[in-house]
Parts: C-alpha cells; sequence; structure tokens
C-alpha cells in the first residue's frame, strides 16, 4: 500500500505503541482487583500508585478522576 492520504488518515487512528515494555510493566489494580487498563498481558498488579509504570492504567485512571471530580487522594 502506498504512503498517500488514505494510508496516512488510517494511521492517524492507531493506538500509539505502549511505552513500557509489558516483561517491566505494573499495572494499577482498582478496588476489585483487577489491572486498572482491563489487562494484565504478563504484567504485575500493584495497589500502590506509586510503583505503577502501566501508561494505559495511569491514563484510565487519570480519566476516571477528572470525570469524577475526585483529586485523587485516597
Amino acid at each position: 500500500m502506498s504512503e498517500g492520504p488514505i494510508k496516512q488518515w488510517r494511521d492517524s487512528y492507531k493506538r500509539p505503541p505502549v511505552s513500557v515494555p509489558a516483561s517491566i510493566r505494573i499495572c494499577g489494580s482498582n478496588r476489585f482487583g483487577v489491572a486498572y487498563c482491563g489487562t494484565r498481558r504478563n504484567a504485575g498488579v500493584s495497589t500502590n500508585w506509586a510503583n505503577v509504570t502501566c501508561t494505559e492504567c495511569l491514563a484510565a485512571r487519570a480519566a476516571d478522576e477528572r470525570e469524577s471530580g475526585n483529586s485523587g487522594s485516597e
């Protein structure tokens, strides 16, 4: 496929690659013990958000806090 405008448009909707490899990723756990991003992909899970390295978990938590109006201090 060429690198024309249609391919560029399709590529603009692709998810960016995960910045943290699965082998070293630590996902955040919600109150039910499930990874906040919804998947573990060979990652550890921590309830201490200072240890979380999964960018998807951090983004999901930030979006939830913004939506609910919480400051994040529990």
